[in-house]
């Protein structure tokens, strides 16, 4: 192996390893289930799943451990259920003994390993933007790593990460459609991708259209469209909405749209929440300092 290539190798681990260790960090110096609430109501969302139902609104939480801030209302019940399902088996039985720190602690580990991975699809995406220079792609990385929301929800349980790792993967693979042409395994992989990015939170339907109208449009305006490569686009994309359909279907059930929001009636329980003007916000110097 070239020398160059070994130290790129080295330097793609150290990044792999310097974002679990930063995930590590923070899930180890910050409080479970501090103020907010967020935490709580996503572990228990993934307790639910471990018993086999899907959390509502209204019906609130059924984990209570001693301590932490308990939301009023299961306030994330509007998202779709893969970051829960994966992080279900590492809830479920620590929840099921007592072991509510375990529990937690098992769940932030989910977290920190899906953070590492968006460390490596960001990693990927730059060898697809600019696959002669491992520099780029490694300070791609680093940046990823490094990246204090990334690293604030990598050492927490939310599944604000899994849809960034899903829309990076997304991404990368319509990169190196557009760069190289497509073959079955890309619009397989996108097909994938989609599916996992829509699994997730609904507003990944932003990349997921992007990318597709891009490939699309790439596609069709050349000189010979690309007849059979649009098709299966087409079909991939159709079978990922497919896949997740029944959970969009059921939010009007619940809460009369298809993304499951509440029209503000789950801020309504937010504590020490002021209602002001948008001159007021506007005009707050601490508004443009934070």
């Amino acid at each position: 192996m070239p020398h160059s290539a070994l130290l790129v190798r080295l330097a793609v681990v150290a990044t792999l390893v310097s974002s679990a260790l930063l995930a590590a960090a923070y899930a180890l110096s910050h409080p479970l289930f501090g103020v907010g609430g967020d935490e709580m109501a996503h572990f228990d969302y993934a307790y639910q799943v471990w018993h086999g139902h899907l959390p509502v609104f209204e019906h609130g939480l059924v984990v209570h451990p001693p301590w932490g801030d308990h939301p009023p209302r299961q306030w994330t019940a509007q998202h779709p259920p893969l970051f829960y399902l994966l992080t279900a088996p590492f809830v479920g039985p620590f929840v099921d003994d007592g072991r509510y720190v375990a529990a937690g602690y098992a769940a932030r580990a989910v977290s920190a390993v899906i953070a590492t991975g968006l460390t490596a699809a960001t990693q990927w995406l730059g060898r697809e933007v600019a696959p002669r220079r491992p520099a780029l792609w490694l300070t791609a990385g680093l940046v990823a790593a490094v990246n204090p929301p990334v690293v604030i929800f990598s050492g927490s349980i939310y599944n604000d990460n899994l849809m960034v790792l899903f829309s990076t993967l997304l991404i990368a693979g319509t990169v190196r459609m557009l760069r190289i042409g497509p073959s079955l395994w890309t619009v397989l992989l996108f097909g994938l991708f989609t599916a996992g990015a829509l699994w997730t939170r609904a507003s990944a339907l932003l990349p997921v259209g992007l990318c597709g109208l891009v490939v699309g449009l790439a596609w069709l305006l050349r000189r010979k469209p690309k007849w059979r490569a649009l098709v299966g686009l087409g079909g991939v994309s159709l079978a990922a909405v497919a896949a997740v359909a029944w959970f969009y279907l059921r939010n009007p059930r619940l809460t009369g749209n298809l993304a499951g929001a509440r029209l503000g009636e789950d801020l309504t329980y937010l504590q020490n929440r002021h209602t002001r003007s948008f001159r007021d916000v506007i005009l707050d110097p601490s508004v443009w300092r934070g």
